[in-house]
């Protein structure tokens, strides 16, 4: 099996394909045009390679092609937008006449067209490439490693007062730690999306470690014990680094939802001492679930002033941000079908601001800090709807696995509490639009969907088998 492993490793689509998303997050969270267009080219060129040197067929199911056909007519929208922006005088001759087609923003629009193009092609070729034996928990593995490397150092940044961004001074968020990103909310995310991931690798570690034991008592306790005290121990110290660089990025989101995350791993792992069926066992996995805690606490304790300090004025945050969307909402009221293009959010606050909100705040808004909204605000109802449709058929089929007994249980609750994490920030910031975050996202759509796909067919047809069962992950 090692062989096959190393095998199936030396391919160089698979061995290169993890580097695009886990070095990406590390320049500005590939948020910047020059690092956005590089990371976003090079990805296109590698998928581009692939297709020539390979001719494999991404779109062998039906369902492959309606991924692709959806994403494709928005991408074409989305252009069309684009160009009928160009072909009007002026951004004010658009914003005057209502309704009317064309983006406020054309050169943003464009940008928006692409990175679109390249998240489409790059979901289809980790949906492809996730099939393959051993592929998954290579990429999932280097990801993981890379944002556990780019948490430490943000944290030894911070601890050192180091308030740079590479070679540059911060110019906002001075006193959190940010690591390679601008916004803290964005890196915030990009951790919280490792913890289910590393979860994933630390409950496989015990599960096979505890399955390898052939139900005997001694070989289990000893199997347990020198996973906690080995990998699965180191997990766990790797695990602690994020939810405490976490709690320094001060994202009061963030760390709420790694909060939830923690307390659903340990009533998660309370249902599995059960299942151990000795009390030794159960009690070695108590004590696990019981030091976390008393870790977690201990770095709340720590590290959550950065959080803590925030507090204080989140009544007046609220606030202000409802007042935002508000006029979000009204400036989709006034042209709720074809929207006004993506990047349009700054035009559209200074056009539908309340005579209120004009007296009582002088911050002008360029995003709307929301990213329902800001879909809707970019692509209008119509195809808005068509987006959502298409996320949602996506995230349904990656967290399908999890609903089944199989050795990809755990990968589908690692993507559904991603999922639920990634929503839950969405509501509140834009966090997900920073092509770091959404390139590492649609990565582990893209295998959750593919790991239904090889499990139950195309939408719903059944088809697992033990041979498939028996690959490598």
């Amino acid at each position: 099996m090692h062989n096959e492993k190393t095998e199936a490793l030396r391919d160089p689509f698979v061995r290169f394909s993890p580097f695009f998303p886990a070095c990406a997050p590390f320049f500005y969270g590939a948020n910047t045009t020059g690092a956005g267009a590089f990371f976003m080219g090079c990805a296109s060129v590698f998928i581009a390679l692939y297709l020539w040197r390979r001719r494999e067929n991404f779109l062998h199911s039906f369902e492959n092609k309606l991924y692709f056909l959806t994403g494709g007519a928005i991408v074409i929208y989305i252009f069309a937008q684009g160009f009928a922006g160009l072909a009007l005088a002026s951004s004010a001759a658009l914003t005057a006449n209502f309704p009317v087609f064309g983006a406020i923003r054309p050169y943003a629009t464009f940008e928006f067209g692409l990175y679109f193009l390249t998240h489409l092609l790059w979901f289809l070729f980790i949906l492809h490439q996730a099939k393959r034996p051993y592929f998954t928990d290579y990429f999932l593995s280097v990801i993981y490693v890379s944002i556990v490397i780019h948490a430490a150092l943000a944290g030894f940044m911070y601890v050192n007062g180091i308030e740079r961004v590479f070679w540059e001074k911060k110019t906002a968020y001075l006193g959190y730690a940010t690591g390679g990103f601008v916004n803290r909310n964005a890196f915030a995310l990009y951790l919280l999306i490792a913890i289910p991931i590393g979860m994933y690798f630390f409950i496989r570690r015990l599960k096979n470690a505890y399955d390898s034991s052939a139900g005997d008592l001694r070989i289990q306790i000893g199997a347990l014990s020198q996973e906690i005290f080995g990998g699965a121990g180191f997990l766990l110290m790797s695990l602690s680094v994020l939810i405490t660089v976490i709690l320094l990025s001060g994202s009061r989101i963030a760390a709420l939802s790694a909060v939830a995350i923690t307390i659903f791993y340990c009533l998660r792992g309370i249902g599995f001492a059960r299942r151990f069926g000795h009390r030794f066992a159960g009690a070695l996995f108590g004590c696990a679930v019981i030091f976390g805690l008393v870790t977690a606490l201990f770095y709340i304790a720590y590290a959550g002033e950065s959080v803590f300090s925030r507090l204080h004025y989140f009544s007046d945050s609220a606030a202000e941000r409802l007042a935002v969307y508000e006029i979000a909402l009204r400036a989709f009221a006034a042209q709720p079908l074809t929207g006004y293009g993506a990047g349009a959010f700054e035009d559209l606050f200074n056009m539908f601001q309340s005579v209120t909100y004009v007296s009582e705040n002088t911050k002008i808004w360029d995003k709307a800090h929301q990213a329902f909204l800001e879909i809707l605000l970019a692509l209008g109802g119509v195809f808005g709807a068509v987006f959502f449709v298409l996320c949602g058929l996506i995230i349904w089929r990656g967290v399908q696995i999890a609903r089944f007994a199989n050795r990809y249980r755990e990968l589908g609750v690692c993507f559904s509490v991603a999922s639920a994490a990634v929503f839950f920030q969405s509501q509140f910031d834009f966090s997900l639009q920073i092509p770091g975050n959404s390139f590492i996202y649609a990565s582990l759509a893209a295998i959750a969907a593919a790991k239904t796909q090889s499990v139950l067919g195309a939408f719903g047809k059944r088809r697992e088998t033990d041979s498939f069962l028996a690959s490598g992950t």
